[in-house]
């Protein structure tokens, strides 16, 4: 008898040893899938790209030509990137297809990252279905920070941590009431730093969203409850009140307390909202097209946007 259990326990465990050694092959074949569905060639452009700028910015004569340099790098990237997705766009288009080979779980997703992560690169989820792929978010940073001037490279870090920890997810704000804020002063900070700097209107650009998002909220940040059937009834909840008050009290030169004045006088109006997403939308266009005369487009783009965001928030 013992020696038949003996027997057994020795099947048992050459029987799992098959199983694990047969799971580790397929997760292996799928891994190896995966990583030829990209094109290798044009992630080794990308990474060429970067190594010949890099040769650029060591011979460059002064950090202001460091700059026109960057200016110059931004354009070609732009570029390589399109093609790049181009290039994948069927994986890109089918990465949230349930019955796709391109619809990854998360340790795919982080197998495809470990991959692209070699050339820089990521894959995002820019969610309601539309993925992309892009530079890590310290691309240009790590790169520029030490041949560029001042004010390119505080922008360049600035938007690292814009793109190293997003604000807004799908119709909602991830970070907090008082991160936002700090957001805010940040780029308000920028402004009045480099009063000539390049990136002056995209800076105001900056600011202008983020006073929206902090006095006007989002479905998951309510800046006033209670008066949808009567706006009488409409009130600012404790905690939002005490952070305009904190805001007002601690940054009283910034110019967005006259936008926090005025929302807090006039919250009660049903159409508070809507005043207050058309000044800040003509605030963005004038900005953006004054930074992009050949590209007026952009007031459609953020009507779009406004229509979407006043929809989350059920008007």
């Amino acid at each position: 008898m013992k020696k038949f259990l003996l027997f057994l326990f020795v099947i048992a465990i050459f029987a799992i040893g098959g199983l694990y050694g047969y799971k580790k092959l397929s997760i292996d074949e799928r891994k190896n899938e995966i990583i030829q569905m990209f094109n290798k060639e044009l992630l080794n452009d990308f990474v060429e790209s970067k190594k010949s700028v890099m040769e650029r910015l060591k011979t460059a004569k002064d950090k202001e030509e460091g700059n026109k340099i960057y200016n110059e790098y931004v354009a070609t990237n732009k570029l390589m990137l399109e093609k790049i997705n181009e290039a994948h766009s069927e994986l890109l288009e089918n990465v949230f297809m349930a019955d796709s080979k391109y619809n990854f779980t998360p340790e795919e997703w982080k197998t495809v990252n470990n991959y692209l992560k070699d050339y820089d690169l990521e894959l995002i989820d820019m969610g309601e279905g539309n993925a992309m792929i892009a530079q890590v978010p310290n691309f240009y940073y790590d790169i520029f920070k030490d041949y560029v001037t001042d004010d390119y490279k505080d922008y360049l870090e600035l938007v690292t941590k814009e793109y190293t920890e997003p604000y807004f997810g799908i119709e909602e704000i991830l970070v907090s009431h008082e991160k936002i804020a700090d957001r805010l002063l940040a780029w308000e900070d920028f402004q009045k730093k480099y009063p000539n700097s390049d990136f002056l209107a995209e800076a105001d650009i900056e600011a202008n969203v983020y006073r929206r998002a902090y006095i006007l909220g989002a479905y998951n940040l309510h800046t006033r409850e209670g008066g949808s059937e009567n706006p009488e009834l409409y009130y600012i909840p404790d905690n939002i009140l005490k952070e305009f008050n904190r805001f007002i009290e601690t940054n009283p030169d910034s110019p967005t307390v006259e936008y926090i004045n005025f929302y807090l006088e006039n919250y009660k109006n049903p159409n508070i909202e809507e005043i207050l997403y058309d000044k800040f939308e003509k605030e963005i266009v004038k900005d953006y097209e004054s930074e992009n005369s050949n590209e007026p487009v952009i007031k459609d783009t953020l009507e779009v946007i406004t229509e979407e965001d006043k929809e989350s928030k059920g008007e």
